[in-house]
């Protein structure tokens, strides 16, 4: 497993005691934390969301990056 797909796992991980936890709190007449433990969740989980789309997005402009200075490389090798 890549180091980059831990921290999305961590942030879902994150998001899921939250969860849990707000649902306790639900259950236990507390409705105010549990609203904020539930608001907690939601937004480990859109980091998570946000981070791997970081991440995939840095890939794929690393990858259109090398093939712009292959077709360049190539080009300047055809002008010679």
């Amino acid at each position: 497993m890549k180091v980059d797909n831990v921290v999305p796992i961590c942030y879902c991980f994150a998001a899921v005691c939250f969860y849990i936890t707000a649902i306790i709190n639900f259950v236990g007449k507390n409705t105010s934390m549990g609203v904020v433990y539930m608001c907690l969740g939601s937004t480990m989980l859109c980091l998570s969301t946000v981070w791997s789309n970081i991440k995939k997005g840095y890939d794929e402009d690393a990858e259109e990056n090398e093939d712009a200075e292959t077709r360049e490389d190539k080009e300047t090798s055809d002008d010679v």
